[in-house]
């Protein structure tokens, strides 16, 4: 499979707080977790670096070993959740290297899919992020390019809001029909808004 110019950061620092339950491991279908879900559309899409952020504490070993052997994504381990979602961010940019544009992607909305990263990424460019918007809201994921993507590497604070840092930047905007790009998938009630199964081990 041809590999693009591009990779993913998937933030999955927190401690899922408000779900009660690590959300890494939510069942998206029967037999599929959020996170498996997401791996494999950015694997299948072409990225060439899929980087996961984790919280220390939702790290499974045996779980991680077979995506790992299967997708080769590369695991970083968040030690200081309570740092926050940019800190989180900062620790999966600095495994890119030179990659000149980056999915960002949120553990809490898993309906991203090939269509849309592909036209997320038709829309790319350097110096400005890539959004899709549903009725004029902004959702998930963004891609960033290169200038935003360094931006975030020499960051020195870590008391900073992803949103107003973006703002800074030019952002692009892609209309799109699907309206779950917009969900946030943060608590009980958010999951059965979207799914049946039952909040249970799944791994």
């Amino acid at each position: 499979m041809a590999k693009k110019h591009v990779s993913v950061v998937i933030l999955s620092g927190g401690d899922s707080g408000r779900m009660f339950f690590p959300k890494p491991f939510l069942l998206f279908s029967s037999r599929t977790t959020f996170i498996e879900k997401l791996i494999k559309e950015y694997f299948v899409f072409g990225c060439s670096k899929i980087v996961i952020v984790l919280n220390k504490k939702i790290f499974i070993e045996d779980f991680f070993h077979k995506i790992k052997n299967k997708f080769k994504p590369l695991i970083v381990i968040n030690k200081h959740p309570e740092y926050g979602k940019f800190y989180s961010l900062k620790l999966g940019i600095k495994k890119l290297g030179n990659e000149p544009f980056c999915f960002i992607q949120n553990i809490d909305n898993p309906f991203t899919n090939f269509s849309l990263l592909e036209a997320l990424y038709k829309s790319r460019s350097k110096d400005s992020f890539v959004s899709p918007i549903y009725n004029e809201k902004g959702g998930h994921p963004i891609l960033a390019g290169s200038d935003i993507i360094r931006g975030i590497k020499i960051k020195k604070s870590l008391d900073v809001n992803l949103r107003d840092f973006l703002n800074k930047y030019h952002r692009i905007t892609v209309p799109t029909k699907n309206d779950k790009i917009t969900a946030n998938i943060n608590t009980l009630k958010d999951y059965r808004k979207y799914f049946y199964y039952e909040v249970k081990q799944s791994v």
